[in-house]
């Protein structure tokens, strides 16, 4: 779409009763999840298009899970895959609660699909949010317990360029969306409705 909204182009059409996850875009293609079905959890396709339109190919695909964020940086793709959850029913006016089986994941792949994907974190209930700098990889958990009701903080993740384990660098209710920002990485707390940044980042 153009800035002033004047044109929308389709560069790939919807599949029925199943949304697109994520999106991600850098100067020549646009990146995104196609689930394999409406069930969330049965499966993903990481897409790529180019940006003026072109055929629709396969990056990646996700056995068990689904995209729940991705960004590119440095020549590859990075992922976040959901992972599966089970629902439980509530009383009264409560939705049902998804709860992350944890095993969630962080993967990144090439962007010329020289070679397959390579997992960065496995074991990740519910990992929302991901950013890529020179400093390393961003990611928020979302906590085994259910999706928008967490009764404590969980985590925000880094594995440091040049690493190979990830750490703890902070903690909040639920980071849904992470960008890098002004040599830092800031982050949604959806349940808070805060943004928040971690200034350790970027040299």
């Amino acid at each position: 779409m153009s800035l002033d909204g004047s044109e929308i182009t389709t560069l790939a059409p919807a599949a029925a009763d199943t949304p697109v996850e994520a999106i991600a875009v850098d100067a020549a293609n646009v990146y995104w999840g196609a689930p394999d079905s409406e069930y969330v959890g049965s499966g993903s396709t990481v897409m790529k298009a180019t940006i003026d339109g072109g055929a629709a190919t396969t990056v990646a695909h996700i056995d068990t899970g689904y995209v729940n964020a991705i960004t590119t940086y440095g020549g590859f793709v990075y992922v976040a895959n959901g992972g599966t959850t089970m629902q439980t029913p509530q009383t009264g006016s409560q939705p049902d609660y998804a709860h992350s089986t944890g095993n969630g994941s962080i993967f990144k792949v090439p962007l010329d699909l020289s070679s397959p994907p390579v997992t960065l974190a496995s074991d990740q209930p519910f990992p929302f949010g991901l950013a890529v700098d020179t400093s390393g990889v961003y990611w928020g958990g979302g906590g085994p317990g259910p999706t928008w009701a967490q009764s404590s903080p969980v985590p925000v993740h880094r594995i440091a360029t040049g690493a190979t384990t990830m750490e703890n660098i902070g903690q909040v209710a639920m980071a849904i969306d992470m960008t890098p920002c002004l040599n830092a990485v800031c982050w949604l707390d959806a349940k808070t409705g805060s943004v928040l940044r971690y200034l350790e980042c970027e040299p």
